[in-house]
């Protein structure tokens, strides 16, 4: 069992240069925009979790951490507006077998948010690692899009055959497609799932009792 440390304790983690330059090593991102982004949420308020304690707490702030590098925002404000747009984002249904024209099929959506799903990854992962046995929970690759200005968002999260599509803007024609949904994004940025399960276990890592 994880023993989580203090809300201000993991503050503190989050605000740590180590921490920064650690997870900057698994998302292959700048530390400088690591420190950024932990820092403008922290501003924020946004780290630590406020309305969470324990495990749940822990995954939503990684959640918040992993979105904000997929904003790749400069300044404090739009790193927080643009990560709570990415959070806030709302699953739209799910594809299976799209390159398989004769196999596609389509879920229906379950309004569950793109935070919620990337807490709930996370969390999974890192306590999969934590068992003696059974398998190894293996994270979905992970991207967001975003249209000409900005004005919708798009997020993809696949783990083999199936792709889970998340979006700021309602897409009503989702499910009628039958697996030929398409986007109009100009721009992105997306991370592995190895990235992912380095991710989980940083942030496993970071914040147990006896550490920093």
């Amino acid at each position: 069992m994880i023993a989580f440390t203090q809300p201000a304790k993991r503050k503190a983690t989050y605000a740590s240069s180590g921490f920064a330059r650690d997870v900057a090593d698994i998302l292959q991102r700048p530390a400088a925009e690591m420190r950024l982004y932990s820092a403008s949420l922290i501003e924020a308020g946004l780290l630590p979790a406020a309305t969470e304690t324990g495990a749940a707490a822990v995954a939503t702030e990684g959640a918040r951490i992993v979105a904000a590098a997929l904003g790749r925002q400069v300044r404090p404000a739009s790193v927080v507006r643009v990560t709570g747009r990415i959070l806030a984002m709302e699953h739209q249904g799910d594809l299976e077998n799209m390159g398989a024209p004769n196999e596609r099929s389509a879920a229906a959506a379950t309004g569950e948010t793109f935070e919620a799903r990337l807490a709930r990854t996370l969390r999974g992962t890192w306590e999969a690692t934590e068992r003696l046995s059974g398998p190894l929970s293996v994270p979905p690759n992970v991207m967001v899009t975003w249209n000409d200005g900005g004005r919708v968002l798009h997020g993809i999260i696949s783990m083999g055959s199936k792709t889970s599509v998340y979006s700021s803007a309602s897409t009503g024609e989702f499910v009628a497609l039958q697996g030929r949904w398409r986007n109009d994004a100009v721009g992105g940025a997306a991370f592995t799932a190895l990235a992912l399960l380095g991710m989980a276990e940083q942030i496993r890592e970071a914040v147990r009792a006896d550490r920093r």
